[in-house]
């Protein structure tokens, strides 16, 4: 039998395929892809598992298999040799907190500051119980009760399942990097889904205004003076995320042909984004250029140079007396709702209002445009809708 492939091993079915050199591919029934290094000492046959695919690519798999061949012609015994490494390793200091910290160094510098904060959260403030354990040491005990803290699993299932799969990569890392040995405990599938009951609490989505009441309510915002209320009001025309109106920078403004330029570190998807101005947006920009000043960031916070924070325009929700039917981020699903509802623009024109990504590979590949120019008629319309009376 040849050697495998990259091709090979993402395709490969159910059962043992050998590479050779005692390097197998292992896929369990699930799907599930695994690598194995088979060896025989004292006359037995002893499997040492190498890790998953494809967080361990079939390059990285021969890697461990030449050195696990190095140490048998040396006459020691691999697997024994990686355990009381890995071991030795979580004895000295390497605990879940400072991996946990070292993988967020690693990842988060591609990730929007939105996700890196989720990320943190879950590691470092969910997951504390975890903190001082050696990352050898945390069992399916250890996760369970930081997933039942302070009612996390049945108050909030998503952020518990958001913090389980993070805990989960963590510990990959830490298995593939020799600090710990052994089956994830914080899997889900086969493991702790037999542990944990289902919540039944459903999720909770953004809080949206209706359309029928939304026109007023931007009526009143627009005449308020605040920072925090004109910049409300350009999430609400742009229909963009609050974080990247609350970290919107002048040199991303371009006032003459009236276009706002995202950069891609600050948007979810990781790709610049251009914003089309309507002529009530240039508005409520001259009038913060007029109050706050033309330069750094268009609606600064009260410490000179930070936005303002995220709690701000929840606050003043809460002043105007919608609180309990709105947030800031819900006025997107407004807009999507008044675009699909009440206009004839073409679902994927809104979906490009909200730099959605589109999610079927086939229809994205052919994607060569941004919409922009109907998406400028759209942004104008909007404006129209929610300036006018009734």
């Amino acid at each position: 039998m040849g050697k495998l492939t990259d091709l090979a091993v993402k395709h490969a079915g159910p059962g043992k395929h050998s590479d050779g050199e005692n390097l197998y591919l292992v896929v369990k029934p699930t799907g599930t892809r695994s690598w194995q290094f088979w060896f025989r000492r004292s006359g037995r046959r002893r499997e040492m598992g190498l890790g998953s695919y494809p967080t361990v690519k079939l390059a990285d798999a021969r890697r461990a298999a030449l050195g696990a061949r190095v140490v048998l012609a040396q006459g020691g015994d691999p697997l024994n040799e990686r355990n009381a490494a890995a071991k030795a390793r979580a004895g000295v200091g390497v605990t879940f907190d400072k991996f946990a910290r070292e993988c967020l160094a690693e990842w988060g510098h591609k990730w929007a500051p939105k996700t890196l904060d989720g990320w943190t959260r879950s590691l470092l403030d969910y997951s504390a119980k975890l903190g001082r354990l050696p990352l050898d040491a945390v069992t399916t005990e250890d996760v369970i009760s930081v997933l039942k803290a302070d009612e996390l699993w049945t108050a909030h299932p998503e952020s518990a399942m958001k913090t389980r799969g993070r805990i989960m990569k963590v510990l990959d890392a830490a298995k593939v990097r020799g600090l710990r040995v052994g089956e994830n405990p914080a899997r889900w599938g086969g493991h702790l889904e037999h542990y944990l009951a289902p919540s039944d609490k459903e999720v909770q989505h953004h809080r949206a205004l209706s359309g029928e009441k939304v026109g007023a309510f931007y009526r009143d915002l627009r005449g308020r003076d605040s920072v925090t209320a004109q910049a409300l009001a350009f999430v609400i025309l742009t229909a963009s995320r609050p974080g990247e109106v609350r970290a919107a920078r002048w040199d991303e403004i371009d006032l003459k042909n009236e276009v706002w330029t995202v950069p891609a570190e600050r948007m979810k998807a990781r790709r610049e984004h251009r914003v089309p101005l309507s002529a009530e947006a240039v508005w409520v920009l001259k009038r913060a250029r007029e109050s706050f000043g033309g330069e750094g960031l268009v609606f600064p916070g009260e410490k000179p140079g930070k936005p303002l924070s995220d709690a701000a325009m929840g606050k003043l929700l809460k002043v105007m007396g919608v609180a309990e039917e709105a947030t800031a981020h819900g006025f997107r699903s407004t807009f999507k709702d008044w675009s699909l509802e009440k206009t004839a623009y073409p679902r994927e024109v809104t979906e490009a209002a909200l730099a959605h990504v589109v999610r079927d590979k086939t229809e994205r590949a052919y994607a060569r445009t941004d919409l922009f120019v109907k998406r400028r008629q759209l942004m104008a319309d909007w404006a129209v809708f929610l300036s006018r009376k009734a």
